[in-house]
Formats: structure tokens, sequence, C-alpha cells
């Protein structure tokens, strides 16, 4: 009887320890070194200075991903399709991370409005191969208005021998 009472308690301590595991919803890799780590990383993206008027501390394209359990270690589980991923110093928002969906939003001209993942803003691109580039505009809500642009570019590096 007490094997049996043993057994319970250590199986509710190994689930209750992975409830704080978000296995379904997509998520985004903190930083392009994370998702290098996890080979998720496809290419970087950089901030078009001439035309941009708002600041991204890194901009990524990567593998859309959902973390999964697997005998009681996270893993992360390719999902199909690719996320653009912006990475933001708080300091260089004019707004809030909490006020985010509410107060402002950040909007692709082409694929739409960014959702937030781990801290990170993330855009599912429904693509194969990812964009040249992207216009990117934060817009302040209830009245829409433009705050600022963020233009991006691939990180095209040139070879030389």
């Amino acid at each position: 009887m007490i094997k049996k009472i043993l057994i319970v308690l250590l199986s509710l301590n190994f689930i209750s320890c992975n409830l704080d595991i978000n296995t379904v919803d997509p998520q985004a890799s903190k930083s392009i070194t994370a998702s290098k780590k996890e080979k998720l990383f496809i290419e970087e993206f950089l901030v078009d200075t001439t035309r941009s008027t708002c600041f991204v501390n890194q901009a990524w394209v990567e593998y859309n991903w959902r973390n999964q359990l697997h005998f009681g270690k996270v893993f992360k589980n390719r999902i199909g399709g690719l996320q653009l991923v912006l990475n933001f110093d708080p300091k260089d928002l004019p707004f809030g991370s909490s006020d985010y969906l509410w107060k402002w939003r950040l909007i692709d001209s082409t694929y739409g409005t960014f959702g937030m993942e781990n801290g990170r803003y993330a855009l599912n691109l429904d693509e194969k191969e990812s964009p040249l580039g992207f216009k990117i505009s934060l817009i302040q809500l209830p009245s829409k208005k433009e705050v600022c642009t963020i233009f991006l570019k691939k990180n095209i590096q040139i070879r030389t021998k």
C-alpha cells in the first residue's frame, strides 16, 4: 500500500513540475543565438536605418515551433512554416509590452499582426522561404495612428575570397 501511495505522489510531482511548460501555443526563440543553438534559425534581418523610425535589437526568421514534453524533458517541435521574430530593448519601445494588442500593435504590410511569444514579437509567415524584406508599422490604439515604421532587409553578406 505504501509503495502505491509513493508511486502516485511521485507521478503527481512529475506532472506538476511540467505544468508551467506551454505545449499548446507557438513559441519564439529569445535571441538569434538561442535560435541557432536549437537549429531553428534561418536568417537574420537588419533594420534599414535610412527609412526606419523605430529601432529593433534583433530580427530573424526561424521555423515555427512549440514545446513538446517527452518523458519529462522539453523538446522544441517544428510545426511547419516560418516566423519573423523581433527582439526590442524595452526602452526603445514607446509603449510597454504589457499593453501590447490593447494599446498598440505591430502590423506588417503583407502578413498582418504580430503575436507575442516569450516576450518577443512573432509574425507567422505561412511561407517556405523568407521574403527579401518587411515593412512594419507600430500602431497606437484605438486611434490606429502610425507611431513609427520599421523597414527590414535580409542580411546579405558579401563573401570574398
